[in-house]
């Protein structure tokens, strides 16, 4: 199997993958997202069926944007855990919360057409605007990052 979630991600065998209510999915053959983070916070902008582009943002312990895509999801590392079965997830249990011992971090995973977004935070991510044009959505980012 060639995975390459299984080099920066090894399951305890305890995950599981939790789908997250309140997210509107992303269109299946938009752009890629667009993903700007500091280093403490963290934001991703995606396309949700042509009407405009959505804002994900949150705090963040560690951020990895990559594959597999949607359509290898049942590859990824994840994948027997739940993961796939809506684009937006906790993952519960998971073994990468294990090693950042003293920090109430959380781990969350989002999935889009050609990867998928993986984010250690000690919060939920939330949504910042919705349906804006991508010029109007970059600058509501790049100000709230700095702001």
């Amino acid at each position: 199997m060639n995975d390459d979630s299984r080099l920066m991600y090894s399951p305890n065998g305890s995950e599981r993958v939790i789908a997250l209510d309140g997210f509107p999915a992303p269109e299946p053959n938009a752009p890629s997202v667009r993903l700007i983070a500091t280093d403490y916070r963290w934001s991703l902008r995606y396309v949700m069926h042509d009407v405009g582009s959505w804002a994900l943002i949150g705090g963040t312990g560690l951020i990895v944007l990559g594959g597999p895509n949607d359509e290898a999801l049942d590859e990824h590392a994840l994948a027997r855990f739940g993961l796939g079965e809506s684009p937006f997830a906790e993952v519960v249990g998971s073994s990468w919360v294990g090693p950042a011992t003293g920090l109430r971090l959380r781990h969350f995973v989002c999935t889009f057409k050609d990867s998928a977004f993986h984010v250690l935070s000690n919060d939920m991510f939330r949504l910042l605007g919705e349906d804006l044009n991508a010029k109007d959505a970059d600058l509501l980012l790049e100000t709230w990052l700095n702001g």
